[in-house]
């Protein structure tokens, strides 16, 4: 298969992946900083690059909960998969579509039901179209809410490899017939066999092929780090299954390590050390985002784990830290301690335990309330801003 990208790009497989900071890895510090494609980094404040931490200093991270819906902010990983996105198109070169699907919501009962359908269906119908890399079709979709009705119902962007030779129209064709489910049409009403199926569309599909790589690039990697004002569904909210905001074939994982952006997990998965917990509703891990602390210390040019604490950075007694940059949110803020007082901090806390513990709760509560009542107010807005322009007032003679 031909590679577009130069040479340098791809033949250098022995290339050492960069080393990060283990904060910055699982998403914590997203105050860290990370290009946001050629965009503003959205109120993110990098600490100083020529600032070099002393051997021995902590770092206070708030602890992420809340995934791709965190009020903290978008994760570093979304700003890495942006920046990537944003990157791999281009230089891949070749043909790239853009295509949207919806679904209709005639025949579903709500907007939880077409998205538990559906979700499944999008790989189903965006891979068979895609030109393959390694024997694997390459895209990438990003899962949107409709919130204009206010039911929050699914939508999905892709970004797709088109094969060599494939026409636009012909592409079009083949998505809208594989975005479709199986419906029986014919049974046997004494075995219960089902003799005849019939395809029922899922909804409008449309498809654009790109006139500009990179634009087209930038274009989608804008939806991983979108956040909509209204925030996530009620029902979404209510729901404990883990959602993925976004999903890369393995193809475009596979690609994305030829050009040293990606690496792949091979072999069987690891067997977990620990038994899970009980999965939460996402509205409980929003509301519990940032009000525990994650405490990570400097040790021979590495930084490693060396406790928790268990309420938000803005409760630290401030006597022994200094503020290090700000990522978007509330309980976001980022502190750093001078060697040695770690000990003072967690005597501080041990002290005012109680106290401590009727604050984060009281936050917890509080947040709750907000979370469920911000898709309300939106909708709400938005519907009087409609009755609003529907009014046509009389001119004055």
């Amino acid at each position: 298969m031909t590679l577009y990208p130069p040479p340098q790009f791809v033949a250098d497989f022995t290339r050492p992946v960069p080393t990060r900071d283990p904060a910055d890895a699982s998403g914590e510090a997203a105050a860290a900083g990370g290009a946001l494609l050629d965009q503003k980094r959205e109120n993110r404040t990098g600490w100083d690059p020529d600032y070099t931490p002393e051997e021995g200093e902590v770092r206070l991270l708030p602890v992420r909960s809340g995934g791709g819906y965190d009020p903290l902010g978008s994760r570093r990983v979304d700003v890495t998969t942006a920046d990537d996105i944003a990157t791999l198109a281009p230089a891949v070169g070749g043909r790239w579509a853009f295509v949207t699907l919806t679904l209709a919501r005639a025949g579903w009962t709500n907007a939880a039901a077409a998205y538990a359908v559906a979700n499944e269906r999008v790989r189903k119908t965006l891979g068979p179209v895609a030109k393959e890399f390694q024997g694997h079709g390459v895209y990438i979709s990003v899962l949107e809410w409709q919130t204009k009705t206010g039911d929050g119902w699914a939508h999905w962007h892709g970004l797709v490899w088109m094969r060599d030779g494939l026409t636009i129209e012909e592409f079009t064709r083949r998505v809208t017939k594989s975005w479709s489910i199986p419906e029986p049409v014919k049974v046997d009403h004494d075995t219960g066999e089902v003799l005849k199926y019939t395809r029922v569309s899922l909804g409008f599909v449309k498809c654009e092929e790109a006139d500009s790589n990179t634009a087209v690039a930038k274009y989608i990697a804008k939806y991983v780090v979108k956040e909509d004002e209204a925030g996530p569904a009620p029902w979404l909210l209510d729901s404990s299954r883990q959602l993925r905001k976004y999903r890369k074939s393995k193809g475009w994982n596979e690609l994305a390590e030829r050009l040293h952006l990606h690496v792949c997990k091979r072999g069987p998965r690891r067997v977990p050390l620990h038994r899970r917990r009980a999965a939460r509703i996402l509205a409980e891990r929003i509301a519990t985002s940032g009000l525990s602390t994650r405490c990570v210390e400097y040790r021979a040019g590495r930084w490693a784990t060396v406790g928790f604490l268990a309420m938000p950075t803005r409760l630290v007694p401030k006597r022994e830290v200094r503020p290090m940059s700000r990522s978007r949110g509330e309980f976001s803020e980022v502190y750093r301690l001078l060697p040695g007082s770690l000990e003072y901090i967690r005597a501080e806390v041990a002290r005012n335990r109680e106290d401590i513990r009727r604050r984060v709760e009281f936050f917890k509560l509080d947040r709750l309330h907000r979370v469920f009542d911000r898709w309300r107010r939106v909708q709400e807005d938005r519907l009087w801003a409609s009755a609003v322009d529907a009014v046509t007032l009389p001119r004055a003679e």
